[in-house]
Order: structure tokens, then sequence, then C-alpha cells
């Protein structure tokens, strides 16, 4: 008599054999924070929470998509790919995730609501295809609405209003590409991603996608149109206002206090509410992807956004909790099982992680292992608002993790804060000018070597970047 677990059992003897996954999905919800993600304690996918590891202190290397994004691509810090708000294109003689899948038998697709992913700054390097999906959506607002939103964003406005004339090329790209922030586009994303996978299914063909889902970007979509969150006329102004200076990075430019605390709160609340409109369908995407079957599925954030964190706002130079933690989990081709951990990673290590879960021999450092060189680091470089960035924010960071304590090292000096728990994240304070964390809180050497090297490199490559004035 055969047993009704057999064919279980047999699943389960085919996965611990499979040497690579079928499969590689790896989808990045852009500049969700980690409290967006567990408002209520739990994230909302339940699929996800009883099937991967989850990690709740990851944080990404850089604070917006492009640093971040390219760390992910090449396993290296911000000093080391300089690609950041001051350098903006990934050098070409890097070796990408992307090219190195495809040696070993993936195609590389990207499928993307984010410009920054794209040709825009080489982050394409290495895939067969990138798909921008506000090219492939039916767009539900007007021309004229979709037009006027764009024209919010300052680097827009320049474009098209280029020496005071209109640019009409200019303008139908950035019509199309405004898709993204007129409406929700996942669904189209989603079934883009159906399409290639079933196609090179049937040619045997392993694949490695990577998918940037925008919902939970500026401007936070809470319904499948952009729309206000609020339904009385203060608080309405203050919603329009508050997102008018979040996209401009008002504060960086004016020593004024652009958006209220009341505002603070609409904005983060529609970060909230953005996710709760998108989780269930990413839950069931994911399961749709990953139950009985041999794919390696990743779910995580690039970065997260600040609301008044720390006197911070958007994504931009920064480092902070609300910038950088984000959430992060992996379901593996091999099902594990469900798996919580509280260690301090950085998303820089999906690189390795990745390419070892698919027996490319990459070195030891990866999300799963604890040595010197997978200390949690952060970086920030600081960001020219169209000439107009005030002195006092011309400044760059370095910050880095050790027994749970954030060490930051911002205009020649360090301070400390506790990783956080529990949000509203605890600010830095000082430490004495004679002091240096580096060598003296950290008690194992070859971590205090290994820092010593990072902090020097980004000092080195940092001092490149700033005024003459601020060196």
């Amino acid at each position: 008599m055969i047993s009704a677990a057999y064919p279980r059992d047999v699943l389960n003897l085919e996965r611990s054999i499979v040497k690579q996954p079928n499969n590689i999905i790896l989808i990045v919800v852009d500049s969700l924070r980690y409290d967006s993600t567990f408002q209520d304690g739990h994230s909302g996918l339940n699929y996800a929470e009883k099937n991967a590891i989850s990690f709740t202190q990851a944080r990404s290397s850089g604070c917006w998509t492009l640093p971040s994004t390219a760390s992910v691509f090449t396993g290296l810090m911000p000093h080391q790919h300089q690609t950041t708000s001051q350098t903006r294109c990934l050098p070409k003689q890097l070796p990408t995730l992307a090219e190195k899948l495809k040696a070993v038998g993936y195609q590389p697709i990207q499928i993307t609501g984010n410009m920054v992913t794209t040709d825009l700054f080489g982050l394409d390097r290495g895939f067969d295809a990138t798909f921008k999906i506000w090219n492939h959506v039916q767009p539900r607002l007007n021309k004229l609405t979709r037009f006027i939103m764009l024209l919010s964003r300052p680097r827009v406005r320049k474009e098209v209003l280029d020496g005071g004339f209109f640019n009409a090329k200019k303008a139908s790209q950035y019509l199309n590409a405004g898709n993204v922030w007129a409406q929700c586009t996942y669904h189209d994303l989603f079934a883009k991603a159906r399409e290639i996978l079933a196609e090179n299914e049937k040619r045997a063909q392993k694949n490695f996608l990577f998918l940037n889902v925008m919902e939970t970007h500026f401007p936070y979509h809470v319904d499948r149109t952009f729309r206000l969150s609020t339904n009385s006329l203060p608080n309405m102004v203050q919603e329009t206002t508050g997102l008018y200076h979040t996209v401009n990075q008002s504060f960086l430019k004016g020593d004024h206090n652009y958006i209220k605390p009341r505002a603070q709160r609409i904005l983060k609340n529609r970060q909230r509410k953005s996710w709760r409109l998108i989780r269930k369908d990413l839950d069931e995407f994911i399961r749709e992807l990953h139950e009985d079957k041999n794919n390696l599925v990743i779910l995580c954030a690039d970065h997260g956004d600040n609301f008044g964190d720390q006197g911070w706002f958007y994504h931009f130079a920064n480092v902070t909790d609300g910038g950088n933690r984000v959430p992060l989990f992996w379901l593996g081709h091999d099902h594990p099982g469900a798996k919580v951990i509280d260690r301090p990673v950085s998303l820089t290590l999906l690189f390795n992680s990745i390419l070892k879960a698919c027996n490319v021999n990459i070195g030891e450092s990866s999300l799963f292992e604890d040595n010197p060189d997978t200390t949690s680091i952060m970086q920030s470089y600081w960001y020219d608002n169209h000439g107009k960035t005030l002195a006092k924010y011309k400044f760059n960071q370095f910050c880095f993790i050790d027994n749970n304590t954030r060490y930051l090292l911002k205009k020649n000096r360090w301070y400390r804060s506790p990783i956080t728990q529990n949000y509203p994240e605890e600010g830095f304070s000082s430490l004495p000018h004679d002091v240096n964390p580096v060598e003296e809180c950290i008690s194992d050497a070859d971590k205090s070597a290994f820092l010593k090297r990072q902090v020097a490199d980004f000092e080195k490559f940092s001092a490149q970047l700033l005024p003459a004035r601020n060196k």
C-alpha cells in the first residue's frame, strides 16, 4: 500500500537534488518602508510569510533607486560602483548580476515601472530585454491631467520647457512614462511576467526576471488612478502641498518647514494605503510563481522613504531607518520553509546569494552568513537640487551596524543610534570628537580591519564629490 504522503515526499526529494532554480524572479516594490509593510504587525502576505525566510533588519546600501539597485546588480557598495546622486552611470567594466546569470543559462529580462532601472543610467546592462511598463498600458487619465502632474517634477519641467520653448518630443516621452504616476500598473507588469515565463517554459528556457513595482513610490497610489486620500478641504490642501514639496525636495533649498506634521502623517499614510492596495494580489502572484515549483522568488524594496524622519523627506541624501530599512522575503527553490532572521543584513548581498543559489562560485559572503564582510553598510551622497541645495546639506554619509547599533560618519565626526525595532526611530547622538567606533567599539579584529578599509575608500571617493569648502 502506497502512503498518501508519498507524492509529497517525492516532490521534496526532487527539490533537494535540484542544483539550480528553474527561474529566478526578483520583485522590488519601490520605496516601500519596512513599517509600511508591517503596519499591523503582519505584511498581509499570507503565502509569503508562511513559506519565506523573512529578514526583519534588512537595509539598502543607498537611499534611492539608482545606488541601491546598482549595489544589488553588482554586489558592491555605492563608493565602489560609484553610481550615486553625483555620478549617475554604472561603469561599463563592472560585471552585473544579469550578465553572470546569462552565463549560466538564464535569460535575463527586466520589467519595470521606474525609468531609473533602464538604459537611462545603464542599469539595463546584461538584460536581453527591458520592458518599460508605461509603454504597455492603456492610459486611464487624459493627457492634460497627466501632463500637469508631470510638470510638478523639476527635471521634467526643465527638459520639457528647455530654454523657454516647448519640447514636444520630450513631452510625449514623459507623458508615456507618467502613466506610472497617474495609475496603477502592477497588473500589467504581472501579466507581462506571466507571458514571458509561459513562452520560455515551452522552450525549456530558464529565466531571470527583475520586476520593479511602482505603486508604493511617490505619489503613493491609493486607488487605480491618482487621487487624493483625504476629503476635508484643509487636509486636501495639506496633502497637495505636501506632495508638491516632497517631489521637489523643497527643504534642501530653503530654511522653511514646507511639509507640516499633519501633511507628513497624511503622506506616510498614503504609502501604507498603497501597500494595502496591492499586497493581496502580490501575494497571490508570489504563490503562483513559487508553490510546487522549483523557482527562487525574492521580494524586497529597493529603499524606503522619509516622512520627516530625523528631519528628512523623500529619498535622497539621507541615512535613516525610514529610508534604508526594507522588507525582504526569500522564497527558495528548495522550499526550506518559513524562518525569521533578525540579524542586520544588506540588500547588496542579494548579488552573491542569488549566484550561490545557482551554484556559481562567488565566495562565502551571502545573506545567510555572518562574516566581517557581510556587515550592513549604508551610504548617502548629497543631492544637487538644480544648483539650489543649501550648503548645510552638502555632505556625504557612511553608516554601519555593529551589535545592534548604527554608527554614522558625517562631516568628519561619528554619531550613533540603536537600530530601529519600533517606530519612530531614535535620532543619532554625537560621539566625542576623539572617538572612532571602528577602532574602539568593534571587538572583532577582522571586522574592524574590513571597516577601516571601507571607510578609507569611502572618504577618498566622497572627497571627489564635495564642494571645495565642504572637504
